[in-house]
């Protein structure tokens, strides 16, 4: 793994003698890479599409035509993760040593370039250069803890389940406020009743026709209190046109199949990023601090870079 001047020297070993430094500025379709050896010159520079086989290309040239060792190759990316790991997986594979520059650092790199309209080619030029004169502001790139990685890649599904379901609560809300205020207040869509009589039932106008035995029936869970609350906020509010109560139930059965599912799709994500860090030492550290669960640790250490 890569290790700065400075790590090197507090380890009690030399910086290696890399003989040629590429510098990729990652894209979504494709980056551009810039390599430069070790005089300052120019050994290869273009458009690399985002495929591993582009990228094996654009090294093997680059270290052919410098003439140098793999091993004493230097790649560095601006992005370690997701468009980055393609270029980071080629340059490991051909034997050469990976670091990455971040955002902020890139900037103040810029500045020894005065002047230079910023654009991607320029950006990988810049990389290089970085490479080349400021070592020390590269960070290592750790090879990868499979479990790990694997609780990063489910994270965002998660994030996006948990929007998602938000969304969905939001809607529900807002339409049963135009529709019956007082009912909405009383409804926790937290609480799988509440779900069971907005799916089974439909909305507070479709209560009164199902009875208040099939209410009873439907909302198993729901106290008694809580039921004559429901049932009694039926007669505070007007009832609707029968072609907007139509509508209303149909929009509260779908969402509320959809609040459920999302739901459940929330606790299995969950559930799989907690089994993927559950080696992890930060996860055991946190699980020691007060107030923080096997499920908080676990989304704090999948969302860390």
């Amino acid at each position: 793994m890569y290790m700065t001047p400075q790590a090197c020297a507090d380890a009690g070993a030399a910086y290696p003698d890399y003989e040629l430094f590429i510098g990729f500025d990652v894209g979504k379709s494709f980056h551009v890479a810039h390599a430069r050896d070790r005089a300052g010159r120019r050994v290869g520079s273009g458009r690399v599409d985002n495929v591993e086989a582009a990228a094996g290309a654009f090294l093997s040239r680059a270290i052919g035509a410098a003439g140098a060792d793999p091993s004493r190759t230097l790649v560095v990316v601006d992005q370690r993760r997701n468009i980055g790991t393609t270029v980071i997986r080629r340059a490991r594979a051909a034997g050469c040593e990976v670091a990455y520059l971040t955002g902020k650092r890139e900037k103040k790199a810029r500045e020894l370039f005065p002047g230079a309209a910023k654009n991607d080619a320029k950006d990988a030029e810049v990389i290089a250069a970085a490479a080349a004169g400021m070592p020390q502001s590269l960070l290592p790139v750790p090879e990868e803890d499979d479990g790990l990685e694997g609780a990063r890649r489910l994270r965002p599904r998660l994030s996006f389940a948990v929007k998602q379901r938000t969304q969905c609560m939001n809607r529900v809300r807002a339409v049963l406020v135009e529709s019956n205020g007082a009912f909405e207040r009383l409804v926790d869509l937290d609480r799988a009743w509440a779900l069971d009589v907005l799916e089974r039932i439909g909305g507070p106008w479709q209560v009164p026709g199902a009875g208040r035995e099939r209410l009873a029936e439907v909302a198993r869970g729901a106290s008694g209190e809580e039921l004559d609350a429901l049932w009694g906020s039926l007669s505070r509010a007007t009832r609707p046109t029968e072609e907007q109560v139509r509508s209303e139930a149909a929009t509260f059965r779908i969402l509320a199949r959809r609040i459920r599912s999302l739901r459940e799709d929330a606790e299995e994500l969950s559930g799989l990023i907690a089994a993927k860090v559950e080696g992890d030492e930060t996860y055991r550290c946190l699980l020691t601090v007060h107030g923080i669960g096997p499920a908080t640790a676990a989304q704090l250490v999948a969302g860390v870079d």
